[in-house]
C-alpha cells in the first residue's frame, strides 16, 4: 500500500492526517478525507481531516454535516448494527438522503461521491470517509476495491492513531494536574526529598502508586516508601489530610 510504513510510523503524532491523504490518494485520487468517531449516544468528533491542496470546498461542508446533517448519515445505522471488521459503504450525491444534507454537504463543497471505511467497537465506531469531486467525478470500480481491499489495516490504524492520541491528552492532562496541585505543596516543604516531594504531588493529582511508580520509573515498594516519609514529615495520615493540607491558603 502505498505510504504504508509512512502510515505506521506517524501514528499518534500531528503528521498521521497528511500521511493518511497520502495514502489514501494513492489508492484512489481523494480530494477530501475526514475521520469520524460515532459515539453510541449520537455524538460525533472529529479526529483528523485533510483537503487536497488548494482545495477550499471542503471546510464549509464539514462543519454543516457536523453541526446538523450527521445524524441523517446511514453510516449511524451501519455502525449501530456493528459489522464484523471493516466495512466499506458508498454514498453517491444522488443517494443522499435529504435536499439539504445533498446541498450542503455535497453540492456546496461540489463532491459527487464518498466511500466509507467502517469499524465498530463497544463505544459506538469509526468512519473513514474519501471524497471526491465534480472535477475527478465518481470513484471507479477499481478505486472502490482497492479501498476495500486495504479496509482492515486502514481501519486498525485509524482507531491505534485516535486512541494514541487520546491517551497522550490524558497523560497532558495528569502532568498539569500534577504541576498544579505539586505547586501547593512547595510553601509546605518540611524537609521533603526530591522524591517525597515527586510522589506526594501525584497522589494529589489522583495518581495510584501504580501509576506513580510507572510515571516515575521507580518500584511500587519505593514509592509506598517515599509516600510513607511524605506523610511523615508533612503530619497526615493519609490521601484526605494531604489534600486539606495543600488546599489551604498560602502562609497558612
Amino acid at each position: 500500500m502505498h505510504n504504508l510504513e509512512g502510515l505506521i510510523a506517524d501514528l499518534g503524532t500531528a503528521g498521521f492526517r497528511e500521511r493518511l491523504y497520502g495514502a489514501l490518494d494513492g489508492l484512489a485520487a481523494t480530494d477530501h478525507v475526514s475521520l469520524l468517531r460515532h459515539g453510541s449516544d449520537g455524538r460525533i468528533r472529529l479526529v483528523c481531516t485533510a483537503s487536497r491542496p488548494r482545495w477550499r470546498f471542503a471546510q464549509e461542508a464539514q462543519h454543516a454535516y457536523l453541526d446538523r446533517f450527521h445524524a441523517l448519515d446511514p453510516n449511524r445505522e451501519a455502525l449501530s448494527r456493528p459489522p464484523a471488521g471493516a466495512l466499506v459503504r458508498r454514498l453517491r450525491r444522488e443517494q443522499v438522503p435529504g435536499a439539504d444534507y445533498r446541498h450542503y454537504c455535497y453540492d456546496a463543497a461540489r463532491l459527487v461521491d464518498r466511500l466509507s471505511v467502517l469499524c465498530a467497537d463497544a463505544g459506538g465506531g469509526y468512519a473513514l470517509n474519501l471524497y471526491r469531486n465534480r472535477e475527478h467525478g465518481p470513484f471507479t470500480e477499481g478505486e472502490a476495491a482497492r479501498v476495500q481491499e486495504h479496509a482492515s489495516l486502514l481501519a486498525a490504524c485509524c482507531v491505534k492513531h485516535d486512541r494514541l492520541r487520546q491517551a497522550q491528552a490524558a497523560g497532558t492532562e495528569v502532568a498539569d494536574r500534577v504541576d498544579a496541585l505539586g505547586d501547593r505543596i512547595l510553601h509546605l516543604q518540611r524537609g521533603l526529598s526530591r522524591r517525597e516531594f515527586a510522589v506526594a504531588a501525584r497522589v494529589l493529582a489522583g495518581m495510584t502508586s501504580e501509576g506513580i511508580a510507572a510515571d516515575l520509573g521507580i518500584g511500587l515498594q519505593s514509592v509506598l516508601t517515599y509516600r510513607k516519609r511524605a506523610y511523615a514529615k508533612l503530619g497526615v495520615c493519609g490521601q484526605r489530610e494531604l489534600f486539606s493540607l495543600a488546599l489551604l491558603p498560602q502562609g497558612d
